[in-house]
């Protein structure tokens, strides 16, 4: 394949795993992981699918939240909420727990989107607290889809083989970058006044007003 044909085509490749992430959720993301461990993404391929199933989870996940919290009590939103799945006993586990079932969403992918719609339509929880929970399960839900996706795209390869050690190797040094990027982001998100002010105005808009009054800062 010639060079300028090679780059349009990944490109496209990932903007499809981009969006199918987001509409269909991560059983699309865990077969591009299994696909980029056997090779067929190129040498690059797990780690351009961990960015990019990162970025389609982070921006996903937030846009539900967002989209339930806006449109919270309007007829758009009432006319949503009535028909999501499993809506009523979605909202009964939200005013339980909220940030346990955030984690637990990522598992049930039938129910992802659902239950974003309704956290951010409850109100229980602040922007601040999701964005940083959002980070935190998204790359826990990652390390997860490589610990998996390595062993099952293994298949019968023998346990002696260099490559499949080289292939275990690679995955893990992944986990390790993606566990330190994540410290570093929760460091900054917590300490930086400027990413504060952000979440405030964020939340004043969502709710209506500029003064940033919807934020609950408690942890």
């Amino acid at each position: 394949m010639h060079p300028s044909s090679f780059i349009p085509t990944q490109i496209w490749t990932y903007l499809v795993l981009y969006f199918s992430t987001i509409l269909l959720g991560n059983a699309v993301a865990f077969s591009a992981f299994i696909l980029a461990f056997l090779g067929g993404l190129g040498p690059w391929g797990m780690l351009s699918v961990a960015i990019t199933v990162a970025l389609a989870d982070l921006s996903g996940d937030s846009l539900w939240f967002l989209l339930g919290r806006t449109l919270r009590d309007t007829k758009t939103g009432n006319f949503i909420k009535r028909h999501l799945p499993h809506h009523d006993l979605i909202s009964k586990h939200i005013h339980e727990d909220s940030l346990k079932w955030l984690y637990l969403s990522k598992f049930l992918t039938s129910v992802t989107a659902p239950f974003l719609f309704l956290l951010g339509w409850s109100g229980n929880v602040s922007l601040k607290k999701f964005f940083k929970a959002n980070i935190r399960t998204t790359f826990f839900w990652i390390a997860i889809l490589l610990f998996v996706s390595t062993v099952i795209g293994s298949g019968l390869l023998p346990f002696v083989s260099p490559k499949f050690f080289r292939k275990i190797e690679v995955t893990i040094s992944m986990v390790v970058v993606f566990i330190v990027i994540f410290q570093i982001l929760m460091k900054y998100l917590t300490k930086k006044p400027a990413v504060r002010n952000f979440f405030k105005k964020l939340a004043g808009f969502t709710n209506g007003n500029g003064n940033g009054n919807g934020l609950n800062d408690s942890n």
